[in-house]
């Protein structure tokens, strides 16, 4: 797996002033672009809310780690072990 751009994330939205769209980016800590989207048909709220998320990935993939961790390997904690190594996997690739 390809390691992802480490990070504080924060995203930004840009509105057009000559074409009705807008633009959403998500970028590092040194301001470089990871992921930039438009939008066109207004629906700004749905997109601001998908760059969040983009933007709180890192945060929330060390949350699932760090949790899994924590977690005693026990029949109690098997659902949910299972289901972090899940998202865990999911997030990167494997």
């Amino acid at each position: 797996m390809n390691e992802y751009t480490p990070g504080d994330w924060q995203y930004s939205v840009l509105n057009g002033t000559d074409i009705p769209r807008t633009l959403f980016s998500v970028y590092d800590d040194e301001e470089i672009d990871i992921a930039v989207f438009e939008e066109w048909s207004g629906n700004n709220d749905e997109m601001k809310a998908n760059a969040r998320l983009i933007s709180a990935a890192p945060a929330l993939l060390e949350v699932c780690e760090t949790v899994l961790e924590s977690l005693p390997d026990t029949s109690q904690c098997m659902l949910m072990r299972e289901m972090l190594k899940k998202v865990i996997a999911k997030a990167k690739g494997d």
